[in-house]
């Protein structure tokens, strides 16, 4: 075996610099590679670069994830598949993921590469428990300093709308959370307004983009925010846990609802959000719920408004009619009774005046004839005296007529001046009345553009919901009626 020469040695023979070969280089520094690092060793790292997976293996970079020099060196790693399908079904399980900015523990060997110049680590192993507690033990302190500065439930105090019709929505668009959501709302019968905040929902970017979404100004022209992403491992839902994200969605100036999908543990964003749902699909689902239940309860009470009004129209038209049958009634008799007085009145002072008369004329009858048959052979001055006495008698007797004739007359007037005043009185009181319930008349109800919609049976309509398609109706006009058949009914 041939030794090799120091390099004094091969100074003092040629008497020149010493030198060696780039394989001898290369040489030297794999073996002292191989002698410094004779084992597997662990490393700890943050991943510098997008993770590639080709033909069942899996290439990253390294760097210190705490370093704070721009020359931060990187190195290449390779989990080869033998390894990597181990590795991952371990991540799956736990739901994580590797990906750039995600800082992990890794166990492997170095490797040198002479032809290409390169230093290379090779993972055999990944310690997946140490990730999980890395993530959660952030989370908590997070939590922690939230809950100090009272932003834990700083959202949920803001009132949410009864009608959220307004809603701005921040995720990707075309992913299938983002079209989850939208298909709850598209498919509802209410008019919703979307106000669409593309953002991605994953990588080092998310949470810049979301948190200037959330702290927009213009972010209050609408009713609710609403935050969605397709689930996906812890790892790929890292951002909805830090600290920029949940301070914006705390101090948003409106509810915000988050409709991230997770099965188990809530994100940091879910925890300060005013109300959150496991999945995009639930989120668009109880936001229709609640339009739904304050359309219901408004449609509620229009229906018992309705039917009220309906009750009032109905008790009040039949009590119309009673008191128009009874006014008529009423005023029929105070007609005819007032009639009836009169005439009895009227004959009555007709029959005292013709008795006063024939009473005077029958006494002056009877005077005379005694004055007669007692006045046989009475003197000249007798019969003078006589005469003059029947003249005044006659006189008074006219007179008495004349007087008793004007009495009669006066009364007969007065009577009837009184009778035909408290006539006109009762009759303008009455037509007064009767005016005013023609007001309320059903005819004249319709003369002023009303109808009445009667069904088959030509009862009276009062609902929508008494009609069906396919029924014939009857709409009666003040001249007519008109028959229709129903081809569609509106619901308000």
């Amino acid at each position: 075996m041939v030794t090799p020469k120091s390099p004094m040695n091969l100074f003092d023979a040629m008497g020149e610099q010493p030198f060696i070969s780039v394989t001898e280089l290369f040489s030297r520094l794999e073996l002292a590679l191989k002698q410094s690092f004779n084992s597997s060793i662990w490393i700890k790292g943050e991943i510098s670069n997008n993770v590639t997976e080709k033909n069942g293996h899996c290439y990253f970079e390294l760097s210190d994830h705490d370093s704070t020099s721009n020359s931060s060196p990187n190195i290449n790693c390779v989990i080869w598949s033998s390894s990597y399908s181990r590795i991952k079904n371990q991540l799956n399980l736990s739901k994580l993921s590797i990906a750039k900015g995600t800082v992990i523990k890794v166990n492997g060997n170095v490797k040198y590469y002479p032809s290409r110049s390169q230093i290379q680590f090779q993972i055999i192993d990944l310690d997946v428990a140490g990730l999980i507690g890395d993530m959660a033990l952030a989370r908590l302190k997070l939590m922690e300093q939230l809950g100090k500065e009272g932003l834990l439930n700083k959202n949920k105090q803001i009132p949410i709308p009864v009608v959220p019709l307004k809603v701005a929505l921040v995720g990707s668009p075309g992913t299938q959370g983002f079209l989850d959501f939208m298909t709850q709302i598209n498919t509802s019968k209410f008019n919703f307004k979307i106000r669409e905040y593309p953002v991605p929902v994953q990588g080092p970017e998310t949470p810049l983009k979301i948190s200037a979404v959330l702290s927009r100004v213009d972010i209050n022209e609408n009713d609710i925010v609403v935050i969605v992403r397709g689930g996906g491992s812890q790892n790929d839902l890292a951002a909805f846990n830090t600290e920029i994200i949940a301070r914006a969605a705390a101090s948003c100036s409106i509810p915000v609802f988050t409709g991230i999908g997770h099965t188990e543990d809530m994100s940091v964003v879910d925890e300060v959000a005013s109300r959150y749902f496991i999945t995009p699909t639930e989120c668009g689902q109880q936001i229709v719920n609640m339009v739904q239940r304050f359309y219901d309860d408004l449609h509620e009470k229009f229906n018992m408004i309705f039917t009220f009004v309906n009750f009032q129209i109905t008790d009040n038209t039949a009590k119309l009619e009673k008191f128009t049958d009874r006014i008529n009634i009423e005023g029929t008799k105070i007609v005819d009774s007032s009639n009836t007085s009169v005439e009895l009145r009227r004959h009555k002072l007709q029959d005292g005046g013709r008795g006063v008369i024939v009473d005077a004329e029958s006494k002056l009858m009877a005077l005379r004839n005694y004055l007669i048959g007692s006045s046989i052979g009475v003197t000249v001055e007798a019969n003078r005296e006589l005469r003059a006495r029947s003249g005044i008698l006659s006189l008074h007797a006219h007179n008495l007529i004349e007087s008793n004739n004007r009495e009669l007359r006066n009364s007969i007037s007065s009577l009837l001046v009184g009778q035909n005043a408290a006539f006109k009185s009762k009759t303008q009181m009455l037509n007064l009345k009767r005016s005013n319930l023609l007001a309320y008349d059903p005819k004249a109800i319709l003369k002023r553009g009303y109808a009445v919609v009667r069904s088959e049976a030509k009862h009276v309509v009062k609902s929508v919901n008494e009609l069906d398609r396919g029924n014939t109706i009857y709409t009666e006009f003040d001249d007519g009626i008109v028959s229709s058949k129903i081809t569609e009914i509106d619901m308000f």
